[in-house]
């Protein structure tokens, strides 16, 4: 075998151990991925936008899922997800649409309109489609609402059954407290009741009396009252002049 021979197998196996590489093969760091010879296409997943973490979905085509072929344009890609914009991750498949084991997945980013261009050029389909898309999230919500429901039925019967085997279902209620009964009020008797006469005149007779008694007292009770809260000191006595204290 000659040395040109030699150096031609030699540049084939390179190339063989090199691997094929792809236009849309890009890893997550930016650097091209080199493809085994059992790769023949990617499947195709999306990222939602805006979503926090999360696998991709899958993107499907006339019902299956979307695969395209390894060295697919980024055109190529735009048309076959109907123009939507965002991140894709695209994994390597073989003949039989089977993932390839070792071969890291490829990332794209789509920029443009978030929704496909047929969509956009229509406001009134811009609306049938928003709508949609709520009632589609609606529907999503009250779906897992429903599936929750099973657990918390299932959790409220345990307490249910808890409390029964407790006996807490079968116990008596408590005896209410005894209703005090309060007596009706009853005039004082003896020593202790108020010395007015029962008639209404010799009462009558008995406070006109008591207020006669009362009444010459009334000047006597003010003036030591004023006295007692309006006391000022007694002024001097007044001194006699000189004169007269001489002729005296």
């Amino acid at each position: 075998m000659s040395d040109n021979e030699d150096n031609e197998n030699e540049s084939d196996k390179q190339e063989a151990d090199a691997g094929q590489v792809a236009p849309l093969g890009w890893d997550q760091h930016g650097g091209p991925i080199s493809y085994p010879a059992e790769a023949v296409g990617f499947r195709v997943r999306r990222f939602n936008l805006g979503a926090r973490g999360g696998a991709p979905d899958v993107v499907y085509g006339d019902g299956v899922p979307l695969v395209i072929e390894l060295g697919a344009s980024v055109d190529e890609l735009r048309h076959g997800v109907d123009g939507v914009a965002g991140k894709y991750r695209l994994d390597a498949v073989d003949h039989s649409g089977r993932l390839l084991a070792d071969v890291p997945p490829a990332y794209i980013f789509l920029g443009g309109s978030a929704q496909p261009a047929t969509h956009t050029a229509d406001p009134l389909a811009r609306v049938l489609d928003s709508v949609e898309r709520l009632a589609r999230t609606n529907a999503d919500a009250m779906e897992k609402l429903t599936a929750q429901m099973g657990t918390v039925m299932e959790a409220s019967s345990r307490i249910v059954a808890a409390a029964d085997s407790a006996g807490v279902t079968r116990r008596e209620p408590p005896a209410a407290p005894p209703v005090q009964v309060l007596a009706p009020y009853a005039a004082p008797q003896g020593e202790l009741a108020p010395q007015v006469p029962a008639d209404p005149s010799a009462a009558a007779a008995f406070w006109r009396a008591f207020a006669d008694g009362l009444t010459p007292q009334i000047p006597m009770i003010l003036g030591g009252l004023a006295q007692l809260f309006n006391k000022t000191p007694d002024a001097p006595a007044a001194t006699p002049p000189a004169g007269d204290k001489g002729g005296a």
